[in-house]
């Protein structure tokens, strides 16, 4: 509590000497209010107080009381300004300081500067770079690093170009650069000069570099403030030379450098170089960095490697909104769209807020997949959370409803934004030229360049896509010709292939034919494509031939190209070049992509294919080689546990990662069998699954070649798992090779065998192992069947088990235990003898009701016969197959007896290590 009295004028100054003390608004307002009854002149300490707390307001009323407000006041309320936003308030208020005769230091200038930055003032800023050099706090750590840091955001300000052009790099002795090691290495990234550079952006590099020189101390901060003012302004080549500074300079790199170098790589798609920093990152305990995994994430994502990139995030501890809004926008930039949503519900799901560039990011999947119901709800979230507001946000939903086809409530969203940017007047063309009317789209065009200025070449694909559809060959024309000559805008692919498009659809195939000849750039096979088609509509076979000659120039195995020729040689009824032109394509190891259809199930897109299964069978495949076994190692033990792990994985998940690839030829597929599994983390394969089975998978890789597998030890790994999931009687396997007799042998047959081992094994013998068998060979199947089911994998056994699994079901007491123990010695069936490996297992004494129906007619099948051994005649005249009782009890929660815990049968069991002959 907060003292009440006057007369402790020694408690309140103590007070105000800790401010530490005081977290609490009310708190800091009953304080204020009794240094106001004490008359103590403390304003300015309080205003500290209010101040570390956030409470701006407090601190702005408690500010204007103080009619002359000494150092501390004014430093404490502006910086306070500029953490909450107000930078013209701070701004205002170091005028006001200056003016009241106070002299600003380094105290107040890096927040003033930091205003300064992000009002995107230049004047303002470099008057308060002025300042700061006459009044000697240049040589000041903080108030320079503020300085390159306001530099190095007022380029942005002036919407330039970017400029790769690097300046003139420094000498650096060679001999010191390998304190970085290998991270030197990493930085060998040439960098090309852009077409377009501007003067400004390395005038404003040049000042950042001045403060940087005149600096007699620079720390990390100072470094890293340099290097990501190059990087983010395009000069990756003085970006990378600034690093190699730094080692130089005897700093190492920090997670700050390496998110600011890692979009270099990804902008050159130099995945090679990116891998290179993953590796000095995990060197260097930097890849469990959020910061560094998001960087790491975006890099590899640009670089088309989703792969690597789910294989960082996977590895992150705590991904944060940043980490989330780069695997989904990766997933979606790379065409996977129901990953990307996958992704985004896994987000809310860990309860992390969605950013305004996450719906941005999302959106596009939608469009995509044409979802529209998941559409409409991100829109309804895009409105609770507040973010309708944001222009990028509300563009990307125009650009959804386009897409989708719902024009009316697209131009209703577009028509409700306060001022549209390029992207929602884009979207909106397009949308109308796709779905009609073009004639709106048309007006729209014009509209924009009446109200929003010059339109970017993205627009003008929009409008040529519009007088496409609608057959405007002047109105093409005319845009085409307006898109160099008016707004300077190169026409691209995109252009060349909307105009060619348009005069194939209007049958100008000869002037279509000349336009692509003349481009100012190479065509693709995708121009000539559009032409191709035009051909089949209007039927110029002539013209058709020409075509394909340059398609096949360019693209020799052109599925396309060459199924549209066939189909326009058999339209023509030119049977034999249509031939001729299919044993081409058969001799080129052409073959047409099977086609897919999208399966929306429960939220959840699947793809189904229709593929060749020709001469396919489950064990030989590649999907359950060991990593050893691609490699072409000699195999061992090892590989055979390996691959027995990826055998119960699929029977577990139904599918394994690295099925479904596709590939040229066998040699391809087996090769991109082999980077999947090797690229598929254990922790990625077993998810969702128990431990147990990433710790196998562990401990069968680590082992050697000549190593001998730890059988007790994987025994002993699946027991406990067995224990935890109830199967506490399933767990201890008894591997000895038994002779018992087999199902439908002659028994004579089976008793001159008997005889020929020299011992003659006694009946009772060979039907007690044979009871022990059978039984344990149910117990098993039955453990594996439920376990099965418990996993949701798999459908357990066929309809023909119907009255083996009724019998699974019942639970037997402790005294039809015993007695099932001892008749089933006395059971047998003809058979032969021979080896196989039997599994055994100690029978629990679980608590059931004796008076239980189906306990009754499980005990009457089992006990056919008294404790006492029956005669070899008993035996054989025991005919047909003996019922299948599977000792399968699974314990329930709650029924299990107080003096039978789940483990006191392992001091009983035992794995007999001997063969028996």
């Amino acid at each position: 509590m907060l003292p009440t009295s006057t007369s402790t004028t020694t408690v309140l100054k103590s007070l105000l000497h800790k401010p530490s003390s005081i977290q609490t608004k009310s708190h800091a307002q009953q304080l204020h209010a009794l240094l106001l009854k004490s008359s103590l002149t403390a304003a300015a300490s309080i205003l500290r107080i209010y101040c570390a707390l956030g409470l701006l307001h407090e601190a702005l009323r408690a500010f204007s009381s103080i009619p002359s407000p000494p150092h501390l006041a004014w430093k404490s309320v502006i910086r306070c300004s500029t953490s909450h936003g107000l930078f013209h308030q701070s701004v205002s208020l170091f005028v006001q300081m200056r003016a009241s005769g106070t002299p600003p230091d380094r105290d107040v200038l890096p927040s003033v500067l930091k205003s300064c930055a992000a009002l995107r003032d230049s004047k303002l800023g470099e008057s308060i770079h002025g300042f700061v050099v006459r009044s000697g706090s240049g040589s000041d750590l903080f108030t320079a690093n503020a300085l390159m840091n306001m530099y190095c955001k007022l380029v942005d300000s002036n919407n330039g170009a970017v400029s790769s052009t690097g300046m003139s790099s420094r000498d650096f002795d060679d001999s010191n650069s390998s304190k970085l090691g290998s991270f030197d290495d990493s930085f060998g990234l040439e960098c090309k000069p852009a077409k377009n550079d501007a003067y400004f952006r390395v005038a404003s590099i040049e000042k950042v570099r001045k403060v940087f020189d005149e600096m007699s101390e620079r720390d990390v901060v100072s470094w890293n403030t340099l290097i990501a003012g190059c990087a983010e302004n395009g000069m990756y080549g003085d970006a990378l030379e600034m690093v190699r500074e730094m080692g130089v300079d005897g700093l190492k790199p920090d997670s700050f450098t390496l998110s600011s170098v890692l979009p270099i790589f990804a902008e050159f798609v130099d995945v090679r170089k990116g891998m290179e920093i993953h590796g000095f990152t995990i060197r260097h305990m930097f890849d469990s960095d959020v910061f560094v995994g998001s960087g790491l994430i975006d890099m590899y994502a640009k670089c088309t490697r989703v792969e690597y990139s789910r294989r960082v995030f996977y590895l992150l501890p705590k991904p944060d909104a940043i980490s989330w809004n780069s695997i989904i926008a990766g997933s979606v930039q790379n065409g996977m769209f129901d990953e990307g949503l996958r992704f985004f519900r896994q987000m809310l799901l860990a309860k992390v807020k969605p950013m305004p560039v996450t719906f941005s990011s999302i959106m596009p999947a939608c469009a995509h997949l044409t979802t529209l119901h998941v559409g409409k709800q991100l829109h309804g979230y895009v409105i609770r959370g507040g973010f309708d507001n944001n222009v990028f946000v509300v563009s990307s939903l125009v650009d959804m409803y386009a897409k989708c086809g719902n024009i009316r409530v697209a131009r209703c969203i577009f028509e409700r934004m306060k001022s549209p940017d390029m992207v929602s007047w884009t979207a909106m063309i397009m949308g109308h030229a796709l779905h009609g009317p073009a004639e709106e789209a048309l007006a729209l065009f014009q509209q924009m360049e009446e109200e929003n200025g010059k339109p970017n070449y993205v627009a003008f694909v929009a409008v040529l896509t519009a007088c496409s559809h609608a057959g405007l060959v002047d109105e093409a024309w005319k845009y085409f010709n307006s898109m160099s000559k008016d707004y300077g805008i190169i026409p691209c692919l995109e252009h060349y292939a909307a105009v060619a498009d348009l005069l194939g659809r209007a049958g100008k195939l000869e002037e279509a034919y000349d336009f692509i000849s003349t481009m100012h750039v190479k065509p693709t096979a995708s121009v000539w494509s559009t032409l191709l088609g035009a051909c089949r509509v209007h039927k110029n076979i002539k013209l058709a031939e020409k075509v394909a000659e340059k398609i096949f120039e360019l693209e020799p195995k052109n599925m396309g190209a060459h199924v549209l020729m066939s189909n326009i040689y058999s339209a023509d009824r030119k049977w034999k070049e249509a031939a001729k032109l299919r044993m081409a394509m058969k001799d080129k190891g052409m073959r047409k992509h099977p086609a897919c259809s999208w399966v929306e199930i429960r939220n959840k897109w699947l793809v189904e294919q229709q593929t060749s299964r020709e001469n396919k069978n489950l064990t030989g495949t590649a999907r359950y080689a060991s990593v050893n076994t691609h490699l072409g190692v000699e195999q061992s033990r090892r590989d055979d546990l390996e691959s027995l792990g990826y055998v119960l994985m699929y029977f577990l998940r139904g599918s394994l990662p690295w099925q479904g690839l596709k590939a040229g030829t066998k040699k391809q597929k087996y090769d991109k069998i082999s980077e999947k599994k090797m690229l598929t983390p254990v922790e990625v394969l077993c998810k969702s699954h128990p431990s147990e089975f990433i710790s196998y998978f562990h401990y069968c890789r680590s082992l050697r070649f000549e190593d001998k597998p730890d059988y007790s030890y994987l025994k002993r790994l699946f027991r406990d798992l067995f224990i935890r999931e109830g199967y506490q009687f399933d767990y201890v396997f008894d591997w000895t090779i038994l002779k018992y007799p087999q199902i439908g042998s002659n028994p004579r047959v089976r008793q001159s065998s008997g005889r020929t081992g020299g011992a003659v094994i006694p009946a009772t013998e060979r039907a007690e192992r044979t009871s022990v068998g059978q039984e344990v060979r149910d117990r098993f199947s039955g453990a594996v069947e439920a376990f099965a089911r418990r996993h949701g994998s798999g459908s357990g056994q066929h309809g023909d088990n119907s009255k083996h699994k009724a019998l699974e079901d019942s639970l037997l007491s402790p005294k039809e235990v015993h007695d099932s123990d001892k008749t089933h010695a006395s059971s047998s069936r003809n058979g032969s003898t021979s080896k196989r490996a039997v599994i055994s297992s100690s029978r629990p004494s679980s608590s059931a009701d004796p008076s239980d129906q189906q306990l009754s007619r499980t005990s009457r099948l089992v006990s056919s016969s008294t404790s006492s051994r029956p005669s070899p005649a008993q035996r054989l005249h025991h005919s047909g197959p003996e019922p299948r009782v599977s000792s399968l009890t699974r314990k329930a929660p709650g029924r299990a007896s107080r003096d039978d815990p789940p483990h006191r049968s392992l001091e009983f069991l035992s794995i007999s290590g001997e063969r028996r002959k």
